[in-house]
């Protein structure tokens, strides 16, 4: 009966399916649907601004009003599965690129999953970088037997559009000026820096080498990439290789 009343009062919160709580609940100077209504409205507001505080630039793109109609048909439809706020969202780009009014805006969806990437960067935790030395490797046949450990905030952003451009036109302090759309698109790395999660932009050759090594981390087949040489120093010199093992024979 508990286990009942609680998902009954789950639905009604984040207004799930109709469900009448009133019996469960005593008046008390409020009648039973207005006390619901005040800890429905609670935990919508929680939400959204939850969502506030990790996209700060979307809202900016679609102002205050259309960004609170978007944020409460997110939360009906994909509420929270974990009690962190801080884990509430990464769902949220793909639904910005899915809901029509916001199709005027093509490029907000990659914004958002920029602020997300951010969000789970400054979020993860950080591992002893390895040294440089540790790298050298004179055997073509050690190189392809090992594999690179990037560090767990890493995460890489291929965007059609200029998305490092809009998102610091869009700081505090700057008033969204000066975008180019036509400026083409770009590949952004993520990371957290002490406690702060910062991105640079890095050629197309580099990002791909990136991306291969975030699918097997195989090193040999990685450098077989253009741009390797690029992607490696940019990685070694902002401590985001965190380890070197070899690969068991199969």
């Amino acid at each position: 009966m508990l286990l009942e009343l609680q998902q009954d009062f789950r639905r009604h919160l984040l207004r799930e399916q109709a469900v009448s709580l009133s019996n469960a609940v005593l008046a008390d100077g409020l009648s039973a649907q207005a006390r619901l209504q005040v800890y429905r409205n609670h935990v919508t507001l929680s939400l959204r601004e939850a969502l506030r505080t990790t996209f700060p630039v979307t809202q900016r793109l679609v102002g205050e009003e259309f960004f609170a109609g978007m944020a409460r048909q997110f939360i009906a439809a994909h509420p929270p599965l974990s009690p962190c706020l801080s884990e509430f969202g990464g769902a949220f780009p793909d639904f910005i690129a899915a809901f029509p009014p916001a199709a005027m805006l093509p490029y907000l969806p990659d914004v958002a999953r920029l602020e997300w990437a951010l969000n789970e960067a400054w979020h993860s935790g950080i591992e002893p970088a390895l040294e440089a030395a540790s790298l050298a490797v004179t055997d073509p046949e050690a190189a392809a037997a090992s594999t690179l450990e990037l560090q767990p905030s890493l995460r890489l952003l291929t965007s059609a559009w200029p998305v490092e451009m809009i998102w610091r036109a869009n700081q505090s302090g700057q008033d969204g000026s000066g975008i180019d759309l036509a400026a083409g698109g770009c590949d952004l790395l993520i990371w957290r820096e002490g406690d702060d999660a910062v991105f640079r932009s890095v050629a197309p050759e580099a990002a791909a080498m990136v991306r291969g090594l975030q699918a097997d981390g195989v090193l040999h087949s990685a450098f077989a990439l253009a741009g390797a040489a690029e992607a490696l120093g940019l990685l070694l010199a902002n401590g985001l290789i965190v380890g070197r093992r070899a690969v068991a024979p199969a």
